[in-house]
């Protein structure tokens, strides 16, 4: 939600397995992925019933879909995501990638030159669960991120830790000084949303906008 407008500002695609009976999370099947060379099978089913799904919206939100470093090695993100977006006739610059900082932590140049192409293309990148890793300041810069993402486990203790709405002001006020916007993860009671809106934090997501679901169901 963009806490100014008090409007739904993008969707989160979540990747869930789904069977007769049970909902299970990336916890249960992203390493045997991982360890199976089928990550970026996954990414590329999750991007296209994303953009596919959110298309049928118009114009309105965007979308934020998360990658990882096995993406980038293939090398062939850029051109499927320039694809499906054709396809749907969705436009680019409304989706933002996430990636973890474990991806910037290496420091690779090729990490970072693939993630240059995909910014040139006009797509968004966020970094997610900023401060729970390694919080890599020199990286924020050379990959030109556009969303900071804070930790959950900050976020859900603002409002019983005064340690945790510190670090949170913190990350806050320097992704500004850089004109970077922020995301709060795991709001999901109204005094915690009222503290982050005190920090000046630009968007937040958690329960007490929406759980997850198959189908978005409205758009305000």
């Amino acid at each position: 939600m963009n806490n100014k407008t008090k409007k739904t500002a993008k969707y989160e695609a979540l990747a869930r397995l789904v069977t007769k009976n049970n909902v299970y999370t990336p916890y249960f099947f992203l390493n045997i992925a991982q360890s199976s060379g089928f990550v970026y099978e996954i990414t590329k089913i999750m991007a296209d019933k994303a953009i596919k799904h959110i298309a049928l919206f118009g114009n309105e939100v965007g979308i934020s879909i998360n990658i990882t470093e096995d993406d980038l090695n293939k090398g062939h993100l850029a051109d499927y995501i320039k694809e499906i977006c054709l396809k749907y006739k969705f436009p680019i610059e409304k989706i933002t990638l996430e990636i973890l900082e474990g991806i910037t932590s290496s420091g690779t140049k090729n990490n970072i030159k693939k993630l240059k192409e995909l910014k040139d293309l006009g797509l968004k990148l966020a970094l997610d669960d900023f401060g729970v890793e390694y919080s890599n300041f020199e990286r924020i810069s050379e990959l030109d991120i556009d969303f900071i993402k804070i930790d959950a486990k900050y976020i859900k203790n603002l409002t019983k830790s005064s340690k945790s709405r510190k670090i949170a002001k913190a990350i806050t006020d320097f992704a500004h000084s850089i004109d970077i916007e922020v995301v709060a993860e795991f709001v999901d009671n109204e005094e915690t949303q009222k503290i982050v809106g005190s920090l000046g934090i630009e968007y937040s997501q958690g329960y007490l906008f929406s759980v997850p679901n198959r189908e978005i169901e409205s758009i305000n």
